[in-house]
């Protein structure tokens, strides 16, 4: 682990990113800054999941409103609804190692939330 990296990892972090794949790449694993790679793979994983729980709130929120407040329901929550539903389905088959593919599979399953969203009528 270089000194070099530590601090530029600390004043220009996409530097240290274009640095740290260059190192990797041409096997230079003795000089990556590995404890500062092994926290940013943690916070991929953070960041995705949360992305994942974001959109499945709004959904749920957008899908309970339509059930409590049904003279208020609009396009814009069915819009919001059917958006976080792609993009969760998205999200969530572009990483099937990250659990990901299991709440998908909940999630469809479910039926509650995650029924096709048309106009009442």
């Amino acid at each position: 682990m270089s000194t070099t990296a530590k601090t530029l990892y600390d004043t220009d972090f996409v530097e240290w990113t274009a640095r740290t794949a260059e190192l990797v790449r041409s096997g230079r694993f003795d000089e990556v800054d590995l404890e500062h790679v092994a926290e940013e793979i943690e916070d991929l994983g953070k960041r995705d999941r949360a992305s994942v729980e974001s959109l499945f709130f709004r959904l749920v929120l957008h899908q309970v409103k339509r059930k409590i407040q049904p003279e208020l329901d609009g396009e814009s929550w069915r819009r919001s609804i059917v958006t976080s539903q792609r993009m969760i389905i998205r999200k969530t088959q572009d990483s099937p190692r990250g659990g990901f593919s299991r709440m998908s599979s909940r999630m469809s399953t479910a039926g509650l939330f995650w029924t096709p969203c048309s106009k009442r009528g």
